[in-house]
């Protein structure tokens, strides 16, 4: 038979491993949450900077015949 003083130490053994599980999911969920956000940050940035990108090129593309300052 398990004595008082042992079920006590028992009792908070389960109360540590099961407050240590829901500390990992809070993390868990936390690091989930935040790569979901960079990823979306990533496609933002992504969908905001590649139409600049392409008229800027577009842009210095009209200028490529041009001679350069000094050929004149």
């Amino acid at each position: 038979m398990i004595s008082e003083a042992d079920q006590v130490v028992i009792d908070e053994m389960i109360t540590r491993e099961r407050t240590m599980k829901e500390r990992q999911k809070i993390i868990e969920d936390m690091t989930h949450k935040r790569r979901v956000f960079k990823r979306r940050l990533v496609i933002a940035c992504a969908a905001v900077v590649t139409p600049f990108l392409t008229i800027l090129y577009n842009v210095f593309m009209q200028y490529e015949h041009w001679p350069m300052m000094g050929d004149c």
